[in-house]
């Protein structure tokens, strides 16, 4: 009888994809492709139409793939597959990433020598299409702006130039690339959900980031794993209900998660924020304003959310406050 070697522990791979069959094949090449080898690979399909699910199954037979009959949203189609693998490490990737071949052998490096750290993530780099300058980040690792009261992509847009190469702990992990310690989401999951589906889509890495730092968990940057996104991929061509939904959960993500002594803290600052953005809302972007108003309505419940999460906080408020930027 074989025992599990732990310094080379299981990792699931779950990729929730809805309309994304022009990004899979270099998607699933990059998990293929992997210098390490002792993983699995789930594909939960969110009622595609462009022929996906096809596609994984001709190409990837190795790869198992779970076919909704409707679009249930990122969240809920996440936490299926987190339930429907037993890795003790989950890496969940969006359909428009593809990974260099060491990524999950870098990341598992530190994984099993980080005790403190429940997510764990690398350098996502935007996608090039050519020949050209040095490229572009697009996330190395989630911060929240205090000033603009959101939850940002440190060094998005800026030149790959060295400035994020250390690895260090960080707010949370892009949603797009993130490898999870399933013993993490064991322990942060509410209502038998790891994300809240209730987000739907956007923001929900989010707020899951956010609840795992509150409940004590840490989050790793580990510059030296590279991965490269195309940012939007199908759900870039969905603007307007992007829109509403990044305009509603940005509230929500604040509402259920923020302490409230760091809350008063930076009341007044925070409020002339929002009536700025609001005003830009009705002028600019209306859809923006009805996502607005759909944060409004579902404030009770997120309430009750709110009051669970706080109740189990484990750090100071001026430990989070630390954490603005």
């Amino acid at each position: 009888m074989t025992h599990p070697d732990p310094m080379r522990p299981r990792v699931s791979v779950v990729v929730v994809n809805w309309n994304g069959a022009e990004f899979l094949e270099k998607c699933l090449g990059s998990v293929q492709c992997q210098t390490y080898e002792n993983r699995d690979c789930l594909l939960i399909d969110n009622a595609s139409t462009d022929g996906s699910a096809e596609l994984v199954q001709n190409l990837f037979p190795w790869a198992r793939v779970v076919r909704n009959r409707e679009n249930l949203g990122f969240a809920q189609a996440a936490n299926m597959g987190i339930a429907l693998t037993g890795g003790e490490f989950v890496l969940l990737l969006n359909p428009d990433v593809f990974l260099e071949s060491d990524y999950i052998e870098v990341l598992l490096r530190h994984a099993v020598k980080e005790n403190p750290a429940g997510s764990f993530g690398g350098k996502l780099l935007r996608q090039k299409t050519g020949d050209g300058p040095d490229p572009e980040i697009d996330s190395a690792g989630l911060v929240l702006l205090n000033g603009k009261r959101r939850p940002w992509d440190r060094g998005e847009g800026e030149t790959d130039r060295g400035q994020y190469d250390a690895a260090e702990y960080v707010m949370g992990i892009n949603g797009a690339a993130v490898c999870y310690r399933r013993s993490m989401l064991e322990d942060v999951k509410m209502d038998g959900e790891y994300f809240d589906s209730d987000f739907f889509m956007y923001f929900e890495d989010v707020d899951l980031a956010w609840r795992s730092l509150l409940f004590g968990w840490k989050s790793l940057y580990v510059p030296q794993a590279r991965g490269y996104h195309a940012r939007g991929g199908a759900r870039g061509r969905r603007n307007l209900k992007i829109r509403v939904h990044a305009a509603r959960n940005r509230y929500l993500v604040f509402l259920k998660n923020e302490p409230f002594a760091v809350f008063t803290r930076y009341f007044f600052p925070a409020l002339a924020v929002e009536l700025a953005r609001l005003a830009v809302y009705a002028v600019r972007e209306p859809s923006s304003l009805l996502g607005f108003f759909k944060f409004v309505s579902v404030i009770p419940g997120f309430l009750r959310k709110r009051r669970r999460v706080q109740e189990r906080t484990k750090i100071s408020p001026e430990e989070f406050a630390s954490w603005y930027r």
